[in-house]
């Protein structure tokens, strides 16, 4: 008895659209990759990239001005002792995070990010003092200058 063969749709297609080349069909097959960028933008640059075969990444962050967040560190702690009595206002804790930014301030290569952190507490710590008193006042806009992403946001008035 004779073996029946059938050729299915896509043997056909092989047939004529590749001349009978099975690499050339799978490879027409396989989903193509084209890089299709996204830029994401919510406070801070993002990239999004999706089926690509090359796929680059950057994440762009301002650089904190090292200089003037370990000199408002250091006329945050000349304010403690005016701050006496101030509702809201941690001694300790604002002399522990400045002398925390004025030493990662001397670093060979300081944690930006670390003292991205540091400069947002030490802003936080002393948002109820600068409510009343204006060197408090000051030293919060220096903080807000020295880290860029915290001058784009409103901080105590």
């Amino acid at each position: 008895m004779p073996l029946r063969v059938s050729i299915t749709p896509d043997g056909l297609r092989c047939v004529r659209e590749f001349n009978g080349d099975v690499s050339a069909l799978n490879a027409s097959q396989r989903p193509s990759y084209t890089d299709q960028s996204v830029n994401v933008s919510a406070g801070r640059n993002a990239q999004v990239v999706g089926h690509s075969q090359n796929v680059n990444q950057a994440q762009n962050a301002s650089a904190v001005n090292v200089e003037g967040l370990v000199e408002a560190a250091a006329g945050a702690r000349a304010l403690l002792p005016s701050l006496a009595g101030v509702d809201g206002v941690d001694h300790r804790e604002v002399e522990a995070v400045a002398a925390e930014i004025e030493i990662e301030g001397k670093a060979t290569v300081p944690d930006q990010a670390k003292l991205r952190r540091l400069g947002t507490r030490l802003k936080d710590l002393l948002g109820p003092a600068a409510a009343g008193l204006a060197l408090a006042k000051f030293t919060v806009a220096v903080i807000t200058a020295a880290l860029p992403e915290l001058s784009r946001s409103p901080g105590p008035t």
